[in-house]
């Protein structure tokens, strides 16, 4: 299953706004009105509880969503982690995700990563260099980091899926 929620056919429109989301400790994200990307780290600060990550995570979700009103959040979804720690911040991010996008009343949908990679690489199983490589090739952007190119990858996805007339 390559997505996790049906997108209601009425909010497809030519001019929707995405923000495409790589969850994790480092957060990649990207937004296509006005086109911003970058990275958020989530990691708890000193004398923080872990708890504080996803606080901070929907902070950045309402402060995005009053500046341009979101329409769909596409969001990658992992099914296997390196670790226990990546797979509790991961589900944690993810469930705050749908939780504030139901509140907010704003679409989500998560999208496999060799979906969106054959997307963008023509490869499915495309390693993180590859992706940054492609990226940079065929949109001209310079992201910083692994986490910032996945989300450029899973914005551009999301429009191709949503927004434009498919292939």
């Amino acid at each position: 299953m390559d997505q996790v929620k049906k997108i209601n056919p009425k909010i497809l429109k030519p001019d929707m706004r995405i923000l495409g989301i790589d969850p994790g400790s480092l957060t990649g994200y990207c937004l296509n009105t006005p086109f911003i990307f970058g990275h958020w780290d989530f990691k708890p600060h000193r004398y923080e509880s872990g708890g504080m990550r996803y606080i901070r995570f929907r902070n950045k979700l309402d402060e995005i969503h009053t500046a341009t009103k979101l329409d769909l959040v596409a969001f990658e979804e992992i099914i296997f982690h390196q670790t226990s720690l990546s797979a509790q911040v991961y589900g944690g991010l993810v469930s705050h995700l749908m939780v504030w996008a139901e509140e907010n009343k704003v679409e989500y949908v998560g999208v496999n990563p060799g979906t969106w990679k054959r997307y963008v690489c023509g490869k499915g199983n495309a390693g993180k260099p590859k992706v940054a490589k492609a990226i940079q090739e065929q949109y001209d952007l310079n992201p910083q980091t692994f986490d910032e190119s996945d989300a450029i990858g899973i914005l551009k996805w999301a429009e191709n899926e949503f927004i434009h007339t498919k292939k």
